[in-house]
């Protein structure tokens, strides 16, 4: 016999016994210990307070989010961010060159006693230096980031004082000596360190110069009357000027030390006014005029020179002009806006007029009509825009102290008021391109 067939032949009493009820022998001890044991409270089933259906289902993993490596990328950013404005407070404000073509900045002008600066596009002005004291010709530094303008008080002899100010006219400094001085025309040096200006000094119109911080001032040892000084470019390291010396005038150069004097046109019986050096320093542009004003070749005309004096030409004007002076280079040296008086048809006073003329003198230039009468050049103002695009003009009110502004297209010749400058002779706030 098998053990399979033995197997199958007990298999039916196995099951029978199986399948006959039978009580655990343990059952008596699990009841006793099921009696005296306390329900669980329903709070405590987790499946009362969790949706046991949602988390029963296949969860969706999101990723982790790298918190630690976003607060490392925000610091960093941040630390970016502050240096960039540490930077840019820090770093010093873009200048524009001392000559050449510039961005137009403020327009500064006096009025009435007080010093003000417009905005040529919106037209809105704001007093920057006022008070009792009468302050006017404000004046900008080749960098466009200080004004120089005269100070008078009233009831003091002489002409005035020579303040410095921030452009905005914060920081104000004196610059000249405490007493008044019978002050003509000033400027800054390229560099913007120090203001050259003209005085009288024992009945002599003397060259001085003025640190800008208000430190010190010198006078050129020249040892001769001086008049229309004039930094040369692109550093200044020379100063062109009008010598007179009893009848005779002449043109000279001379370094801001008072050395290396030197002559460029010899002394005449001419005199020589307004001297100008073109923008790149390789010209001079003035005004010269004889005694016999009856003659046509000793009346005022506007010559152009070389550096050294070699080269002279007089520049083209029309057959109706008196005399001409005051010339004034435009930033790109290519041209030289021009005062000109003309008789009328009717004779009687002078009829000023504007003209810009090609430096190379190949015409007579575009001239500017003006209904004004004058014999005197200097009470017509004329400045050109930092960009060339357009030149202001300061012309007199001759029934009284104050001007009139208009505005002139050198180009076309066209004219329009000026409603944002009231009066007084205006300076253009150079700003880089």
């Amino acid at each position: 016999m098998m053990p399979s067939d033995r197997f199958e032949r007990h298999l039916p009493e196995l099951l029978t016994e199986l399948a006959r009820p039978q009580t655990p022998e343990y059952l008596d001890e699990l009841l006793w210990q099921t009696a005296h044991t306390s329900q669980r409270p329903a709070w405590s089933f987790l499946e009362r307070w969790l949706p046991m259906l949602d988390i029963a289902r296949e969860p969706v993993l999101a990723p982790r989010m790298p918190w630690r490596s976003m607060g490392l990328a925000i610091t960093l950013l941040a630390l970016l961010l502050a240096a960039m404005a540490i930077a840019l407070i820090g770093s010093p404000r873009h200048l524009p060159e001392p000559f050449g073509l510039a961005r137009n900045g403020l327009v500064a002008y006096a009025a009435d006693g007080d010093i003000y600066t417009a905005d040529p596009i919106t037209g809105v002005s704001t007093a920057i230096v006022s008070g009792p004291e009468i302050d006017l010709g404000p004046v900008f530094s080749r960098d466009g980031t200080r004004l120089v303008f005269e100070r008078r008080i009233e009831g003091e002899r002489g002409s005035g004082r020579l303040f410095v100010a921030n452009a905005d006219g914060t920081g104000l400094i004196l610059v000249t000596p405490e007493r008044p001085l019978v002050l003509g025309p000033y400027q800054f040096s390229p560099d913007g360190s120090e203001v050259m200006y003209t005085s009288i000094v024992d009945r002599v119109s003397t060259i001085s110069i003025a640190r800008s911080d208000g430190s010190g001032v010198r006078s050129l040892n020249i040892g001769f009357a001086a008049v229309h000084p004039d930094y040369r470019p692109p550093d200044g390291a020379e100063i062109v000027f009008a010598g007179h010396d009893g009848p005779f005038s002449g043109l000279y150069a001379i370094r801001p030390d008072s050395t290396g004097i030197r002559t460029i046109r010899e002394p005449t019986n001419m005199v020589f006014e307004h001297v100008r050096w073109s923008p790149d320093g390789s010209q001079i542009a003035y005004s010269a005029w004889g005694e016999a004003l009856d003659s046509t070749e000793d009346r005022a005309r506007v010559h152009v020179t070389s550096a050294d004096g070699s080269e002279t030409r007089i520049l083209p004007t029309l057959a109706s002009t008196e005399m001409e002076g005051r010339p004034i280079w435009s930033n790109d040296g290519n041209r030289v806006l021009v005062w000109r008086c003309s008789t009328p048809p009717k004779g009687g006073a002078c009829l000023n007029k504007f003209a810009v003329v090609p430096a190379d003198g190949r015409d007579a230039g575009i001239q500017l009509e003006t209904d004004v009468l004058s014999f005197d050049s200097v009470l017509a103002t004329q400045v050109w825009a930092p960009d060339d695009g357009s030149i202001l003009a300061a012309i007199p009110d001759m029934e009284g102290p104050s001007s009139r502004l208009i505005q002139w297209d050198p180009v076309t010749g066209s004219t329009q008021p000026v409603s944002w400058v009231p009066s007084g002779e205006p300076s253009w706030q150079r700003l880089a391109r």
